[in-house]
């Protein structure tokens, strides 16, 4: 079984922000205030329901929000737009990494931002056309094969290959 050990602060950061700001990017996408609250809500009863019934202790450790502070900077948080790269990253690389690690974590993980998708379209009476193209932005991220890492120059090696 796997844990938070099992992963670098980068990568747990990515993990956790793969699961908070999933809802936030949908929510954003389509702003009003009354639908906001309940779909914040709706979302917090779906992760408690999600890890009640999961019983996998990476599940339980990537749910501690405690210390989570936000990689993306307070100026894009405001937009689903500022939101959206870096969240969509973030879930294809742990995706990705997950699948590395240990294939049922990796759908677990899957499921678990799927659900949290879903929860803000369930919520809604009507679906605006951006949160759908934000919906479907999270499946083709969950699905996505991850861009090579890139090493960063040496100066040791300057003719060294960049892969």
């Amino acid at each position: 079984m796997i844990g938070r050990e099992n992963f670098t602060t980068p990568q747990w950061i990515d993990m956790q922000m793969s699961i908070k700001e999933s809802s936030r990017y949908i929510i954003l996408s389509h702003p009003g205030f009354f639908e906001d609250l309940k779909d914040s809500f709706i979302t917090k009863q779906v992760i408690k329901n999600f890890a009640d019934n999961a019983n996998s202790d990476l599940i339980d450790d990537l749910l501690d929000f405690d210390n989570y502070r936000s990689p993306i900077p307070e100026y894009a948080r405001d937009t689903s737009e500022g939101i959206e790269p870096q969240l969509l990253r973030a879930i294809t690389n742990s995706v990705a990494l997950l699948k590395l690690q240990d294939q049922s974590s990796a759908l677990l993980f899957k499921d678990l931002v799927t659900k949290i998708a879903n929860s803000v379209l369930d919520a809604d009476k009507h679906i605006s056309p951006a949160e759908s193209v934000a919906y479907q932005n999270i499946l083709n991220a969950l699905e996505a094969e991850p861009e090579p890492i890139i090493k960063e120059w040496d100066p040791k090696n300057p003719l060294a290959p960049s892969k």
